[in-house]
């Protein structure tokens, strides 16, 4: 089972491309000119916000919240990783094990484009989309994450 995979090499169509370009532009561009700012805390807000809706990270905890700033110092590191390998849709044509492919309905683009495309590609893939939950859904609800989990494990 896959949550969200955010690999966009394997995403073909021009218009999904196009989207997904526009998405990680709107939700990244903003993170990096901050960490080049060296504003960790407002890369941190945007990151966290971008994931989970505006104002997301100010309704959490303080507890939540304290995590956040007690790892600002990975922000940049994290903004100048390697992009991951070049996954092709005919690489992923080739799995044979059972496959499921989760993302949630309120994701944003750049979740959920290269969700659908990888279901795509593997042709005897699961494909699920979660009402109602977004891409820290994990996080928020573990208990219901892990329901689903099982769930597709028990009936693969």
């Amino acid at each position: 089972m896959v949550y969200e995979p955010g690999v966009p090499s394997y995403v073909t169509a021009p218009e999904e491309l196009a989207a997904f370009g526009r998405d990680a532009q709107a939700i990244y561009g903003p993170i990096a000119t901050a960490v080049n700012n060296g504003d960790m805390e407002e890369a941190a807000r945007l990151m966290i916000d971008g994931s989970g809706g505006e104002g997301y990270l100010d309704r959490q905890s303080r507890g939540y919240q304290a995590i956040i700033r007690d790892n600002l110092h990975s922000l940049p590191r994290l903004m100048a990783q390697e992009p991951p390998p070049s996954i092709t849709c005919e690489d992923l044509a080739t799995l044979r094990m059972p496959v499921s492919v989760v993302h949630g309905r309120l994701t944003r683009p750049v979740f959920a484009i290269p969700s659908r495309a990888a279901a795509r590609c593997i042709r005897h893939a699961r494909h699920v989309e979660v009402p109602g939950v977004g891409h820290l859904w994990p996080q928020e609800s573990a208990q219901a994450f892990s329901a689903v989990v099982e769930e597709l494990d028990r009936t693969m």
